[in-house]
């Protein structure tokens, strides 16, 4: 066993005793939980994050401890634990310093996430072998957190959870289309703890689909793909939307592709300054902009990178470049592409 294997299982270990704890005093134990997490926090930004939580916390009424608590009693406590140590540890401590040792090595940045969106109508598009084939590299690279976002019917979501879970050392976040899940494609979520679904607020199918994943206790979130013209109405009013939550506690913000950088701007802060004075129990993200804000604290030289169905990508410093021109960038470029 390894220094990381060792450092893990002792997170793990203190987390699962502080979650039962909670049933007896949970305020007290939260508060334990967030202490805890900053004294084991060696990169920049959990130490942060871990601050701004002990802060929070410290006020009683915080809406806060009303999600915690939701989390706790509607989620498998495994999935809530391995999920949150493959992003707190996995992904921001252990790859984090891979991942900053790769750039040193190689003078380039590395993306700490790796984004894909999958549409199956796409002729000759990727598929789960190559989104294999990414997670593979992309581990060699310190890079532990990914990012799938469905256009299309979930046809082929049966082959990316086994992808998944064949990954348990990783944290997965997918954004479902507006297509509900069939039952079996529920249950399939069971065997993948290290997968947050996230649910479109605005399908009529969510609150059926939201109630039905609360009952078999997976961990889920909810999102909106807004548009510059949405971005007014979230600086106007942006509480209203916990009343469509059907009481997820994580909210997503995804960025339209045809939103402006000042569009974007807008929204992130409107959302960084709510997370500061909560109102209701829940928690939003602007995606891309956090991610960026993430990226910008893991490393000095921020990177990011969106795999497209059509074999295009996007990256920090292009709107959009060809798999085959962006391999030959660099070493890993090529490597992270080498079976498209």
């Amino acid at each position: 066993m390894n220094s990381q294997d060792i450092t893990r299982a002792l997170i793990d270990t203190t987390v699962a005793r502080a979650m039962v704890e909670m049933d007896a005093d949970p305020k007290r134990s939260v508060r334990k939980l967030c202490d805890l997490g900053r004294q084991f926090s060696r990169g920049r930004f959990q130490n942060q994050i871990f601050a701004i939580f002990q802060d929070l916390l410290r006020n009683d009424e915080s809406p806060y401890y009303q999600a915690i608590d939701f989390l706790l009693r509607s989620n498998d406590p495994e999935a809530l634990r391995q999920f949150g140590i493959n992003i707190g540890y996995n992904s921001f401590t252990y790859g984090a310093q891979i991942l900053r040792q790769k750039q040193k090595e190689l003078s380039f940045a590395v993306p700490w996430v790796v984004k894909l969106r999958l549409d199956s109508r796409i002729p000759d598009t990727y598929d789960s072998s190559f989104f294999a084939s990414v997670v593979r590299t992309g581990l060699t690279y310190g890079i532990y957190s990914y990012q799938l976002r469905s256009m299309d019917h979930h046809e082929d979501m049966e082959s990316y959870l086994a992808v998944i879970q064949s990954h348990p050392e990783c944290a997965f976040l997918w954004f479902l289309s507006d297509t509900p899940l069939t039952e079996k494609q529920q249950k399939l979520l069971l065997s993948c703890p290290n997968l947050m679904v996230s649910l479109p607020i605005d399908a009529p199918s969510t609150a059926s689909m939201a109630k039905a994943l609360r009952r078999q206790k997976t961990l889920f979130g909810m999102h909106k793909v807004y548009q510059d013209a949405d971005a007014a109405a979230y600086l106007l009013s942006f509480d209203h939307l916990y009343s469509q939550m059907e009481q997820s506690v994580f909210f997503f913000l995804v960025a339209d592709d045809s939103c402006s950088k000042e569009s974007i701007r807008a929204v992130s802060d409107v959302v960084q300054q709510y997370r500061f004075t909560p109102i209701q129990p829940f928690f939003p993200i602007e995606v891309q902009e956090d991610s960026r804000k993430i990226e910008q604290i893991i490393t000095a030289n921020p990177a990011y990178l969106l795999l497209l169905p059509d074999h295009m990508a996007r990256t920090l410093d292009t709107p959009t470049v060809s798999f085959e021109e962006l391999s030959l960038r660099n070493i890993f470029y090529r490597e992270l592409l080498a079976d498209a």
